[in-house]
């Protein structure tokens, strides 16, 4: 009984990293049009996607390996980007200046 109790905490604490693959599926089912860009950052395994709605550029996702690797890289700047989880959004600030990432952050999935 305690053990499944902390699993569940835990979990709750900890919810699993968004993944590319699923995220990329969820966008292109609400009519996004993905593809994967290269590494510009150093350190995040080049997995990086831009996101167009209509052929309008929306935003960039930067998938990290860990939370602590997101969190570091968005603070780079002297505004922190937006993050969730361990994805870096191409957005400086929060998500309320941004209602068009709206959809974009509900399509955020673990693989």
């Amino acid at each position: 009984m305690i053990a499944a109790l902390a699993y569940i905490i835990h979990g709750r604490l900890n919810p699993p990293n968004y993944g590319v693959n699923a995220t990329a599926e969820c966008l292109r089912a609400e009519g996004y049009t993905v593809r994967r860009i290269g590494s510009r950052n150093s350190g995040n395994y080049g997995r990086n996607i831009s996101v167009r709605r209509r052929s309008h550029y929306v935003t960039d996702l930067s998938f990290w390996p860990t939370r602590t690797a997101a969190k570091d890289y968005s603070e780079t700047d002297s505004v922190p980007l937006l993050t969730r989880r361990n994805v870096v959004f191409d957005a400086e600030g929060d998500l309320g200046t941004y209602p068009a990432l709206k959809p974009i952050v509900a399509c955020l999935r673990t693989d």
